[in-house]
């Protein structure tokens, strides 16, 4: 009989995120690592089930029994090597698998919370990754699976007849010692420790990009700083003649920083620290982490020594007091859940030793460890949990920084702009350690120019510059851009008062087409591209971006490319305008045009997708953004969303947007879900479109519908579907110009069309929201050439001139 068993209290936090974020990967594991040695199958899926029984807590689900958590046990044989053959892909593609697995959500009610994966390109050539979700793990559980698997299967080779240990305790019996702790009066002072901690302190929050949604969706991303060949000697050397750890160094800084970008006194941010506090649980595998909270409060005259040795005076307190889970107060008058963490891995503490990749790279140095060469595969993974994590890892002299942050509050960019800043404030303290913090730069030479024009004075930590890169009080309508790159979102929503009068609604159109690059892919172009340029993904001179678009999205692909000197490859087909080709070589695109459609299809578009498998996998140094199943897609449209309600102060009343890769209707979609809003999300399809289930015909217009059903579709982000054919779509484009004087493209013709379908139906009194996503300009020789449209559907009488047939019954 499976009897359920109680959880630890952070445990009950991750069952209660997951019921909450059931689609977020934020709190799943990853740990992939390179192994070019041949392993031997059936005694790798030995030392598995030996691995099993060492930790048996692996092999769990969970559910609720009268309201409560709990664990149930699993039979360790549900647990099985997930053994795929993969073959000669690229490294890119590789990493894509990897990634792919480590997204995969779990279900705990009726699965384990750990897999095991291998990846074979070869026999001697494998990526093993193991994924967890964090309420059976933490960073050290990780690294000890690793190694306890890797420690049996070298034992079982040596010795077959060898049998698996047994723990002394496992982990059942810390949720007993810590149900006793909080039940005894050493329990009940460290709550008053930690309480009095947080009493008179702020939350410590970041200025954020974006309005902070009514309930988070856990997306996040991540932001890797390098730092200095000598940083991490540097750290070690002035940790000691401070007598503090190079964590409580690294800490003090990151509280300087913080400082300077909120302006606060007394705040609280949160340290995961580990609860591996006796010989029994240092080996133990599960959920062992509280999070340590440390107050800090920085004055004027406060220098880096005074608040490094206040951190560190901090730390040891806490740990005396780490028994208690301060998640339990979350919630309480004046406890709010921290936003903001800081953590340190220690590297070269771990075993096997696997140094991270360096800065920019996906593989770290190739170690040997048990007879096997092993290799780090460093894939961004738990992305999303805080506003923003600092995860400091340090490996001998070796110092990095990756910044996890949440993507509904943050850009990229911002998040880069802090690391920096974090790296110039830790070489300023590294030498003065004896500097007041009240009058340390966190500008460069440029910057301080950039901000002199806006009048300011200049800022020091005391004079927090905002975390957007403007000063207080200025945004972007009052400073030059600092490249074109810069200017994408932010369009315009304009009132329509012409193409539905006396409806009684008030009618709005975003203009995407004011992007640079002429339409709404730029935002999906730089959300996918840009972080890959940051983190060293792509690199100018070496790096070719490879990529399958009808026209828009390559052109935002090739604007940034062309900004960054890279190469671009795209592969467009016969459908694609003459305008966009004539862009595309504009920008210096390598332009590959398909002209044979799919024999099984009859479409283009599985074409293109082949053609852009073989190219990636013959191209040294490829990446593709994959613009059909990469989340960084949708992810860029929740400032599309954001920005339409900060216009309106409000939501919408309905929102019609057109569907391709359905990017926008998924990124529009969970914005509205994660702020609890009720906007009815129309989504507008092509006659033809396989995308909700119609069958493939033919269709003449570019950029609108989809010949696949990508990955990233969720059919039930649209409250309702449209289609709309090509001859409805030239009426809409050509009805919105005489109405409004709007060049649009063809997509959004289809979304006036479907608009004018439904006019009848809305909601008396509705705001209503066109997403009009590219410009007219590039179909002037179809939508709007009168001899095209006459050889494609005949004489048309000037239909565009027409009310929709609702708005005429309701106002006659």
């Amino acid at each position: 009989m499976r009897r359920p068993s109680p959880l630890a209290v952070g445990q009950q936090a991750m069952w209660l995120l997951n019921q909450l974020h059931p689609d977020s990967s934020a709190y799943t594991i990853l740990n992939a690592t390179r192994v070019r040695s041949e392993l031997d199958l059936p005694v790798l899926a030995r030392a598995l089930a030996h691995l099993l029984v060492r930790h048996d807590w692996l092999a769990s689900t969970f559910d609720e029994v009268h309201g409560q958590p709990c664990r149930f046990p699993l039979d360790p044989q549900m647990i099985r090597l997930d053994v795929r053959d993969v073959g000669p892909v690229t490294e890119q593609e590789l990493y894509a698998q990897v990634r792919a697995l480590a997204r995969r959500q779990f279900a705990l009610a009726t699965e384990a919370p750990f897999r095991i994966s291998l990846l074979r390109r070869t026999p001697a050539d494998t990526a093993l990754v193991l994924t967890f979700h964090h309420i059976v793990a933490d960073a050290t559980s990780q690294a000890l699976v690793l190694r306890d698997l890797l420690d049996g299967y070298a034992r079982l080779l040596a010795d077959p007849t060898s049998a698996p240990e047994v723990p002394r305790s496992g982990y059942a019996e810390y949720v007993q010692a810590e149900q006793a702790l909080l039940a005894s009066p050493r329990g009940a002072r460290m709550a008053r420790y930690w309480r009095q901690l947080r009493t008179g302190a702020e939350t410590a929050t970041l200025p954020t990009d974006r309005p902070r949604p009514r309930l988070s969706a856990r997306s996040g991303a991540s932001c890797l700083i390098g730092l200095p060949p000598a940083a991490g000697s540097g750290v070690r050397r002035a940790a000691e003649r401070l007598d503090v750890t190079p964590f409580a160094l690294l800490l003090g800084v990151f509280q300087v920083l913080v400082h300077c970008y909120t302006g606060r006194q007394a705040q609280v941010l949160a340290c995961n620290a580990s609860n591996r506090t006796s010989p029994a649980t240092r080996e133990l595998v599960g959920y062992l982490v509280n999070p340590l909270l440390v107050r800090f409060e920085i004055g004027t005259t406060s220098t880096f020594t005074e608040v490094i040795r206040l951190a560190q005076r901090q730390i040891l307190t806490g740990l005396a007091n780490i028994g208690y889970p301060t998640m339990l107060d979350n919630g309480h008058p004046g406890m709010q859940a921290p936003n903001l963490a800081f953590t340190l891995i220690a590297v070269d503490r771990l075993r096997p030793h696997l140094p991270f990749a360096p800065s920019g790279g996906v593989l770290g140095p190739e170690v040997s460890y048990r007879g096997l060469r092993l290799t780090k595969i460093d894939l961004p993974h738990m992305e999303g949990q805080f506003d923003l994590n600092a995860e400091v890892r340090l490996d001998g002299d070796q110092l990095s920084v990756v910044f996890r942050y949440d993507v509904e509050l943050f850009d990229h960019a911002t998040v880069a702009r802090f690391g920096t800043s974090f790296a110039r404030l830790l070489g300023t303290a590294l030498a003065d350690l004896d500097a007041r913090v009240g009058r340390v730069s966190l500008l460069d030479h440029a910057e301080l120019q950039q901000l002199a024009t806006f009048g300011s004075r200049l800022p020091t930590a005391a004079a927090a510059p905002t975390l957007t890169g403007y000063p207080a009080g200025a945004g972007p309508s009052r400073a030059a851009y600092t490249g074109v790159l810069a200017a994408i979102g932010q369009t315009p929503l304009v009132r329509l008062h012409h193409l539905w009068p006396q409806s009684g609604h008030r009618v709005f159109a975003k203009l995407e087409q004011a992007n640079p690059g002429g339409s709404i892919k730029d935002r999906s172009a730089a959300s996918m591209l840009l972080g890959a340029i940051e983190r060293g993904e792509v690199v100018s001179g070496r790096s070719v971006v490879i990529e399958s678009s009808s026209g828009n999205l390559a052109i935002g692909l090739a604007q940034i490319c062309r900004y960054h000197g890279i190469r671009f490859i795209c592969v467009v087909d016969a459908k694609t305008t003459a305008h966009n080709l004539a862009i595309l070589h504009a920008y210096g695109a390598e332009i590959e045009v398909i002209t044979e459609p799919d024999a099984d299809t009859g479409e283009y578009l599985p074409v293109r997708l082949r053609r852009i498998r073989e190219l990636v996998a013959s191209t040294p140094d490829a990446f593709c953004p994959n613009q059909y199943a990469n989340p960084l897609n949708p992810a860029a449209h929740a400032q599309t969303m954001a920005e339409i309600i900060e216009a309106l102060d409000g939501e919408p009343d309905y929102l019609f947007l057109a569907t391709s890769t359905t990017g926008t209707l998924r990124g529009c979609a969970s914005y509205l879900r994660s702020q609890g809003l009720r906007t009815t999300v129309v989504a507008v399809d092509a006659v033809g479109s396989v995308l909700f289930g119609q069958p493939p015909r033919r269709r003449l217009l570019p950029g609108h519908g989809a010949s696949i059903r990508p990955p990233l579709l969720q059919p039930e982000a649209a409250s309702r579907i449209v289609h709309v054919d090509d001859r409805e779509c030239v009426l809409g484009c050509r009805r919105l110009m005489h109405a409004e004087a709007i060049l649009a493209g063809a997509s959004s013709g289809a979304v006036v069309a479907a608009a004018d379908r439904l006019v009848a139906e809305l909601a008396p009194d509705s705001t209503v929201v066109l997403l009009l996503a590219d410009g007219g300009d590039r179909y002037l020789d179809t939508v709007y050439s009168d001899d095209w449209v006459q050889r494609q559907f005949g004489d048309l009488g000037g239909a565009w001139l027409l009310p929709p047939a609702g708005l005429a019954l309701q106002t006659t």
